[in-house]
């Protein structure tokens, strides 16, 4: 395996980005440098999710799981491309779907019916990638914001979920996720999961409208919430960086973010607080702001077309130095 991808980024070292697919279960085969086989698994993050009226929106929806046709402006689809040469033919395959967890993809591996290539898929890969985690701990956080900040849920049964998140990804990952990915002789690539609301601030909302309303109560309870997120997402990064395989490789994407500054976030995920304006004319408009603010584009945790193209760029720089 180490041989076949030398051979292939003698090729490929002038190029940058990821994708994902796979093959047979059981199966070995002699592999070429002519042949490379990648399956990608994961979230939206993998899919390559991106809100309506972002950029990543259209290509998005022209996404199948498990098949060839794939999110062409995904990090999985560019590293793919990063390793596409005229002497190599390259299958990649995505299972990447948005909005799932630990339990959705070792439910999505136990699936014959629905995904009958599957195992097929992993047992050929040359390469694995795989994003997944983050559901665990964000979507309980994000699916109960409105109720956190006015006070509708109290922060210790917040806690209580992302305790569970944090517990179910653990035994997920290590019992049941990896023991089917290494079945094959690929390599698989872990991505870490990045912090996206890091530079985020309601007071750099501009509001508007007929009606004065002060955010800064909210926003002491937007970062009471979100620090809480933040630190189980960080369990989940450091569980993933101190399990030890031989064909695992981690891609620390967040502490690549973490460099980011502040100026330059907003490139990268589409969370950019600052051009968000929420206009309150009512008290009800009041009552709901916190599902308008969840709902705006410019609060979405997911990765621009940029930021996306940068994640592509950690993975092959790993698949670089591992080979």
């Amino acid at each position: 395996m180490k041989k076949f991808l030398s051979l292939i980024l003698v090729f490929c070292l002038a190029y940058s980005a990821i994708l994902f697919c796979g093959c047979d279960e059981e199966q070995t085969k002699e592999i070429t440098p002519s042949n490379i086989n990648i399956v990608a698994f994961g979230d939206s993050i993998s899919a390559g999710y991106g809100p309506q009226d972002s950029e990543m929106y259209s290509y998005y929806n022209n996404y199948v799981v498990g098949r060839t046709k794939i999110n062409e402006k995904c990090f999985s689809y560019a590293l793919a491309n990063s390793l596409r040469k005229d002497e190599v033919t390259l299958k990649a395959v995505s299972y990447a779907e948005s909005g799932d967890t630990t339990t959705d993809l070792i439910n999505k591996l136990n699936d014959k019916k629905t995904y009958p290539d599957l195992l097929t898929d992993i047992g050929r890969a040359d390469i694995i990638t795989l994003c997944i985690g983050a559901n665990n701990v964000l979507a309980p956080t994000l699916d109960n914001l409105s109720d956190l900040m006015i006070g509708g849920m109290a922060a210790e049964d917040l806690e209580a979920l992302l305790i569970a998140g944090y517990n179910k990804f653990k035994d997920d990952y290590t019992n049941s996720i990896i023991p089917v990915l290494t079945r094959s002789n690929a390599q698989i690539y872990v991505m870490t999961i990045y912090d996206p609301f890091k530079y985020a601030s309601l007071l750099d909302i501009n509001m508007t409208g007929e009606l004065q309303f002060d955010l800064t109560a909210f926003e002491e309870r937007f970062i009471e919430v979100k620090n809480m997120a933040i630190k189980y997402l960080d369990k989940i990064n450091d569980y993933i960086k101190t399990q030890k395989y031989n064909n695992i490789f981690v891609v620390d994407v967040n502490a690549n973010f973490e460099k980011i500054s502040k100026a330059d976030y907003g490139l990268y995920l589409n969370v950019d607080t600052s051009k968000i304006t929420i206009r309150i004319n009512s008290i009800l408009d009041i009552m709901s702001l916190e599902t308008t603010l969840s709902s705006n584009i410019y609060f979405d945790p997911h990765p621009t077309i940029y930021g996306q193209a940068y994640i592509a760029s950690l993975f092959y720089d790993a698949v670089v130095k591992n080979n």
